[in-house]
């Protein structure tokens, strides 16, 4: 069973993922980049504390 936090981090990478990719494809960049760039931007805003 997993935690509310490491659902917030897995659903941050993911969306991150997938917004850095649509970016990257948006903007010219290489895709991967853009995936690997909003993983990690996902991973860290997905680690934050939500405020209530």
């Amino acid at each position: 069973m997993t935690s509310r936090r490491a659902d917030r981090l897995t659903s941050g990478v993911v969306i991150g993922a997938l917004g850095g990719a649509l970016l990257g494809l948006a903007t010219g960049w290489d895709a991967g980049q853009g995936a690997v760039l909003g993983a990690a931007v996902g991973a860290v805003l997905g680690r934050l504390p939500r405020r209530a």
